[in-house]
């Protein structure tokens, strides 16, 4: 993989939101798991050692959804995995980057850092980053999605 940067409504080093199966397949090789997720429709997850990566029949089986679980991936400029929630938030706000942090109503532990504005997703289990949830641009109808010009 080339760049540890999380690219905002983009990707990660060579995945690219709006990726066919194919391409991510020609990138990466075989996924380590696939399956099916229930009650999405037409939705299938494809799992590699460091990724977990969404095609859905909603957006034409492209890639959807990228969940990255690398050491290295960073963040405006910082490697957020396994650091903790108030160091991450901290980092943000000296960047000027406005989130919101959304308790778990179900568990306790658990808790997501969302950048609406730039499809950044950052998820802490006992307050430590876990992985990187990366999502498309959509228009202001919240239904067409915006894929990035490189896909």
């Amino acid at each position: 993989m080339s760049s540890t940067e999380i690219k905002p409504f983009v990707g990660y080093a060579d995945l690219v939101l709006g990726q066919t199966r194919d391409q991510v397949a020609e990138l990466l090789g075989k996924p380590d798991d696939m399956w099916d997720l229930e009650g999405k429709g037409e939705c299938f997850v494809w799992e590699y050692d460091n990724y977990s990566l969404m095609f859905d029949d909603e957006h034409d089986m492209r890639l959807s959804g990228i969940t990255v679980a690398d050491i290295n991936a960073e963040v405006f400029g910082l490697a957020v995995f396994n650091q903790p929630l108030d160091s991450v938030a901290q980092h943000l706000k000296l960047k000027g980057i406005e989130f919101e942090i959304i308790e778990d109503e179900e568990e306790a532990n658990l808790c997501d850092l969302d950048m609406e504005d730039h499809g950044i997703s950052l998820h802490f289990q006992d307050k430590l980053c876990i992985n990187i949830e990366i999502y498309p641009e959509y228009l202001d109808d919240g239904e067409t999605v915006v894929w990035p010009t490189n896909s």
